[in-house]
């Protein structure tokens, strides 16, 4: 349920995705409904979306999947984490769940993941002035975005290129990304 943001929430608003997790019977179904909800959340209420991916973890590695915790509920789960404390600026607290579910996701082969992880790791690079590292990051995103075909993340990713180099100063450089950007977002509509 968790593959990109149209899928995520299956249309659902945010009222019928917090129902549907009250209600959710089924353990792996529950994982999923706590990682989507957690994922829309993660820019209006972070520290709900750190709980949600908390409870997803917990849920995932737990009893109820018996010895085959549910893995890409878990990744998904320490990325939503990950992605809450990012939204909280506690980048410390966030890179090891980051880290740990770009290992998962790389396991798993799950491209929107590796593209989700990659890129909030280079932007806490980004936060924190790393700007080789941002860039390394950045980058490894824009490749994996090209390589899967998601037009709407490697949007998403040429807008973060850009404003690094904004942020930089380097204006010069910012341009081309910045209007990548808008052409592909324009197409996208």
């Amino acid at each position: 349920m968790h593959q990109n943001d149209s899928q995520k929430s299956g249309g659902l608003s945010i009222e019928e995705l917090k129902a549907h997790l009250a209600t959710a019977t089924d353990p792996q179904e529950k994982v999923d409904f706590a990682n989507t909800l957690a994922w829309q959340l993660a820019n209006v209420d972070p520290r709900e979306t750190v709980a949600l991916g908390r409870m997803a973890v917990g849920l995932a590695q737990g009893s109820a999947f018996g010895d085959e915790p549910y893995q890409l509920g878990a990744a998904q789960g320490a990325l939503n984490i990950g992605a809450g404390c990012v939204r909280m600026a506690e980048y410390e607290a966030a890179m090891p769940f980051l880290t740990e579910a770009l290992a998962a996701f790389t396991n798993l082969n799950d491209s929107e993941g590796l593209i989700n992880a990659t890129n909030i790791i280079g932007l806490i690079f980004l936060y924190v002035n790393d700007y080789a590292s941002f860039t390394e990051y950045a980058f490894q995103a824009l490749d994996l975005c090209r390589a899967s075909g998601n037009r709407k993340r490697e949007a998403t990713v040429l807008n973060n290129v850009g404003h690094g180099y904004l942020r930089q100063g380097r204006y010069e450089d910012a341009l081309p990304y910045l209007q990548q950007c808008l052409a592909l977002a324009e197409e996208l509509e």
